[in-house]
């Protein structure tokens, strides 16, 4: 998952990938994340500031922080660039493992997430973030705060179909698909990268969501089982 999952999926959608590493974890496909290592906030500044010397970036996207400094010095380079922004707030393993402790969630809701182009929650991430029970209430506490554009990625209980939500200014927009029944490592980071890297093709917010379900769906029913019946996604599925 993580770093991985984002290489893949940005080159899948036909666009070129830079990274500046947060954090190495020590996960496994059975048991999840275990540990999580931050790295040196003055070596994660010089990672930023090189690419950003060398690079043009036309999209960014951001996943496990999972250090108060680093977040810091993060907002503090995004509030200087103006481009797409893309944060999937992994605040919590689906294993149980926290990324962020309170202080962090207070920074990124009041800092952090004003600042970005696109959020995408899955619903127990959008609760843990607002307090809010239901998508709704989530997205509008997301919207107060300052930032627009909001997936929530959910599945209806007791039915055969996966809805997520995107909620832009007094509009919400569903996307549906079959579900599939198995479990899957790094869906979320596929499909985070995958909208990003649409965005910096120019694409829309609803057509690049739309773009990125498409493709982290297809990736999901083509996965390639591993271990202990966990499936990871196959991000060149259109591949031969």
């Amino acid at each position: 998952a993580g770093i991985q999952a984002d290489i893949e999926s940005i080159l899948a959608n036909n666009c070129s990938s830079v990274s500046a590493v947060t954090a190495l974890t020590v996960q496994s496909l059975d048991q999840g994340v275990r540990t999580i290592i931050p790295q040196k906030n003055s070596d994660f500044a010089s990672q930023m500031h090189s690419i950003l010397n060398e690079i043009s970036i036309t999209a960014i996207k951001i996943g496990v922080l999972a250090d108060l400094d680093i977040l810091k010095n993060t907002i503090e380079i995004l509030e200087q660039i103006n481009v797409p922004i893309v944060f999937d707030p992994v605040v919590r393993a689906s294993s149980g493992f926290n990324f962020c402790n309170q202080s962090m969630i207070e920074t990124i809701q009041n800092r952090l997430i004003p600042l970005c182009t696109l959020i995408t929650p899955n619903k127990q991430e959008a609760d843990t973030l607002t307090g809010q029970s239901s998508p709704e209430l989530a997205a509008k506490h997301f919207q107060s705060i300052g930032c627009n554009n909001i997936l929530i990625t959910s599945v209806i209980d007791n039915s055969e179909i996966v809805k997520h939500s995107l909620f832009k200014t007094d509009t919400e927009i569903s996307f549906q698909f079959p579900k599939l029944h198995n479990e899957y490592h790094g869906s979320g980071c596929t499909l985070s990268s995958a909208i990003c890297a649409q965005l910096a093709l120019g694409e829309t917010i609803e057509s690049a969501v739309k773009l990125g379900l498409e493709f982290t769906w297809q990736s999901l029913k083509h996965a390639q089982i591993h271990k202990h019946n966990i499936y990871l996604p196959n991000r060149f599925y259109f591949s031969k």
